[in-house]
């Protein structure tokens, strides 16, 4: 029914592409030749329920092919079928903090060229308010542009794709009914319309609220740190039972989204002063720095010869190998600020995955190699295996008394007799 172009294959362009190649072919392209390469030789380093199996079946049953461009894909195609344009690469931040749409602004460019009366433009990027405006105003003729935000949870997107309702941003009823029959016939529910602008705004809203929540929580554990008492405890006091709050549990916030889209929301409405999430963002990107501290108060040795890193993906669960703002790198380099003599290993149980994305690395899954001999052990993500391994047995094995160092307060500290062990929102400066 629909021929589907999905512009960037990396984690939003191929979780959709491989549901809706469930219902129709879809060409994803990919200008990286590695990148498509791989997707092609299901080779992939994205970790998502179903991802795998979903992938294998899409390219043996050449419901899903993938070219390094347009012109490529077009060669043998039925050109009478409505063209479905899915715009889904990064936007991320350049160095004076705005963002950058350079990608977006060349696949434009692109489509310029192949596009027909009739056919769809869909959105799903993240951008600043205003740029699907700018877009809409480049095509004279009669083509259909929405805003349709991509807000699934990495880790489980197959699943959310199907159960989350699609925002759907235009700027008239006819595009809106045909956006919302192309999400129909895909089997994704929708919302009802909105304006581009409403929709631009949501989308940053989503992660934007987010992140101001994590911030409370984080802040409540640097509270709880000078009072000497836990913060997970009175968090779960004051949330057990009362569904008035919302209260987060503290920890890192990183990942493509988070950290980036409250700036995004900020650069589109300049002249006002965004005081709370300017707030929200210094409290969540001072985590790592006050972590240090505490890690530097509380080490008896000054010959600090390894440290362990635990968990290189942003986030631990959804359980995912992406390191795209993952605040591993913001360790290393205060790490190796202090310690200048020291050596950093990696573990992540996703080693094969993370190491693709970044071979410096040299991710190891092998809990016992990268604690061995540990001088600190950070763990810096929240995968729920942290908690179920036999942390008595690890302790011991160290070989010395190490600084176990835990941003999530997963483990059970009864365990540690020979190291030290302290958490965020536990303990004091």
């Amino acid at each position: 029914m629909y021929n589907i172009f999905i512009f960037g294959m990396g984690y939003v362009g191929l979780t959709f592409g491989v549901y809706a190649s469930k219902m129709n072919k879809v060409i994803g392209i990919e200008n990286n030749p590695i990148a498509a390469k791989n997707i092609t030789d299901k080779n992939i380093s994205i970790v998502d329920s179903g991802i795998a199996d979903g992938l294998a079946n899409a390219i043996d049953s050449n419901d899903l092919v993938v070219f390094n461009s347009l012109d490529d894909a077009l060669l043998d195609l039925e050109l009478k079928k409505r063209n479905v344009f899915v715009i889904t690469p990064g936007t991320p931040l350049k160095q004076d903090g705005s963002v950058d749409l350079s990608s977006i602004n060349s696949i434009i460019e692109n489509i310029k060229i192949h596009i027909k009366d009739g056919d769809l433009i869909i959105l799903r990027s993240t951008v600043k308010v205003g740029v699907t405006d700018k877009i809409i105003n480049e095509f004279k003729m009669n083509v259909h542009i929405g805003f349709c935000p991509e807000r699934t949870v990495e880790g489980i997107a197959l699943e959310e794709l199907k159960n989350l309702p699609q925002i759907i941003g235009v700027n008239n009823k006819e595009s809106y009914y045909l956006i919302k029959d192309f999400f129909d016939y895909i089997n994704i529910s929708v919302n009802d319309p909105v304006s581009v602008k409403e929709a631009e705004v949501a989308k940053l809203l989503c992660n934007s609220e987010r992140d101001l929540n994590f911030a409370l929580a984080n802040e409540i554990a640097y509270i709880c740190e000078e009072l000497e008492i836990n913060a997970s405890s009175v968090i779960n006091t004051a949330t057990k039972g009362y569904e008035r709050s919302n209260l987060k549990k503290p920890g890192i916030v990183g990942g493509p989204c988070l950290e980036k889209d409250p700036y995004i929301l900020k650069e589109s409405v300049s002249s006002h002063e965004f005081k709370l999430l300017s707030v929200s963002r210094d409290v969540n990107e001072s985590i790592v720095k006050q972590a240090i501290v505490r890690i530097k108060n509380n080490i008896t040795s000054n010959n600090v010869r390894k440290i362990s890193i635990l968990g290189c993906a942003f986030k631990g669960f959804p359980i995912t190998a992406d390191v795209r703002g993952s605040y591993i790198y913001h360790l290393k380099k205060e790490l190796k600020k202090i310690f200048i003599e020291s050596d950093l290993h990696y573990h992540d149980f996703l080693n094969e995955e993370v190491n693709q994305q970044d071979p410096s690395l040299e991710c190891t899954a092998c809990i016992s190699k990268v604690t061995k001999d540990a001088d600190i052990i950070i763990i810096q993500n929240n995968h729920p295996s942290y908690s179920k391994l036999d942390w008595a047995y690890i302790d011991k094995n160290i070989g010395k008394s190490c600084l176990i160092y835990d941003f999530w307060n997963q483990i059970d500290s009864s365990q540690i007799v020979y190291s030290k062990y302290i958490s965020l929102g536990e303990g004091r400066l």
